[in-house]
């Protein structure tokens, strides 16, 4: 219960944070963030109140295609900040990496959890991720990166996808998979990462807006 409080007041803090800033969200395509918050507030609350149980669809399915769409959505997010020349890859990497979700899907089920589909959607998020720290690495020119919502963005999901793999690879060690406790590690693991996933998103949602643009000239 506390830390399903814990992790849904972050939720709905960020969510609402982008309500309050969505017509001065800057560039236009940052809105899409607000519409993968207002998903997860829908989906964790129906998840917490049984709603899937009581229509007998497996949470593990919901939850599935959530991750499916939260990919789709970042990939969007991070394409625009892609140089012409480079988009193929970029985009050849997406389309490997959503092949790759669907055929681990179809091949080892959504009924529990499903390790290589996790693997590839945490892997994949992270590129998106550090393919960003290396554009800004290698542009040849000085900006403050702290005032950057997609470097916040980056921050973000590095860090929150590198705890969801960990304990998603941990699994596979009898030591971990045998322990009574596994399910309350992976509880405590993932309010830990939304601890700092959720505030580095409002941080972006901040510096993405009109007013926080405004603010620091």
């Amino acid at each position: 219960m506390i830390t399903f409080l814990i992790n849904y007041s972050l939720e709905l803090s960020a969510f609402l944070t982008g309500l309050m800033l969505y017509r001065k969200l800057q560039p236009g395509i940052f809105k899409l963030l607000v519409l993968l918050l207002f998903f997860t507030v829908v989906n964790e609350g129906l998840s917490y109140l049984g709603f899937y149980t009581q229509i007998h669809v497996k949470k593990t399915l919901i939850y599935a295609i959530f991750f499916i769409i939260e990919c789709i959505i970042f990939w969007r997010l991070f394409a625009v900040k892609q140089k012409a020349g480079k988009r193929w890859f970029y985009h050849s990497i997406f389309l490997a990496a959503l092949i790759l979700q669907v055929f681990f899907l179809f091949r080892y089920g959504y009924k529990q959890m499903n390790s290589p589909f996790l693997n590839v959607i945490c892997c994949y998020t992270i590129f998106l991720g550090i393919s960003y720290y290396y554009k800004l690495y290698t542009e040849q020119k000085y900006f403050d990166i702290t005032k950057d919502p997609f470097f916040w963005l980056a921050t973000g999901i590095i860090i929150v996808n590198f705890v969801h793999l960990f304990y998603v690879n941990a699994i596979f060690l009898n030591v971990f998979r045998n322990d009574p406790n596994r399910f309350k590690i992976f509880k405590n693991l993932n309010t830990i990462g939304n601890v700092i996933y959720y505030p580095l998103l409002i941080k972006a949602l901040l510096c993405s807006s009109k007013l926080q643009k405004q603010a620091t000239i």
